[in-house]
């Protein structure tokens, strides 16, 4: 009854076909059976790294878990990416109280490997909320974030952490004062100047975005 991208998962036929009850399947996996039963029956999202740490336990692989092999369309080579319901804000920022998955994207493996070097375990995928980096970043768009970058770099979008709001911006320090400034690239909104770069949590670095025409 989970469905991923429209298509339902295979865990309680799988876990059937190999002989395992929800206990002992729990039991393997280190959880209860409560778990394995709300994630057969569409209770909890069967995500991906609930596929990765069952997988092992019924000898498949996790995408066997995820998807219908007996589709056509069935995907047979893609890494799944959990997006999450925290909504980096590109305008004044926005609070942080959930960062439960809701959804799934599905990416090539060799697209990922060409955005970032990045493990695919580590990135997210997160919603824009606002105009503040128009035109680089619209309302709504979904951006892939790698969270392997921690420290400001190179010139780029990183979404930030700071005064207890989670914004998708451009950082730079200023090597005389050694204060950071957080910029948009929407002119209306003026830069936070003069900031404690210990002040500033880097979530990660955006990597790709995904937009509507």
């Amino acid at each position: 009854m989970c469905n991923i991208l429209g298509m339902k998962n295979k865990l309680g036929e799988i876990r059937k076909k190999v002989g395992l009850s929800q206990q002992k399947l729990a039991d393997l996996a280190d959880t209860n059976y409560v778990q394995i039963s709300r994630l057969e029956n569409g209770g909890r999202k069967l995500s991906v790294e609930w596929a990765e740490r069952l997988a092992p336990h019924l000898n498949v692989k996790a995408q066997d878990l995820l998807f219908d092999s007996n589709k056509e369309h069935a995907p047979l080579d893609l890494t799944m990416i959990n997006v999450y319901d925290v909504a980096a804000s590109a305008g004044s920022g926005l609070v942080i109280t959930q960062e439960n998955v809701v959804s799934q994207l599905a990416f090539k493996p060799d697209f990922l490997s060409e955005v970032t070097s990045a493990p695919h375990n580590k990135l997210v995928a997160i919603k824009i909320n606002g105009d503040s980096m128009y035109p680089t970043l619209n309302h709504n768009d979904v951006v892939l974030v790698d969270m392997t970058v921690k420290k400001v770099g190179k010139d780029g979008v990183y979404i930030v952490q700071y005064d207890d709001g989670l914004m998708a911006k451009r950082v730079r320090v200023d090597p005389i004062r050694k204060l950071a400034i957080i910029c948009s690239d929407n002119t209306s909104y003026p830069p936070i100047d003069g900031v404690n770069p210990d002040d500033i949590k880097i979530i990660g670095k955006v990597v790709w975005k995904g937009s509507r025409m």
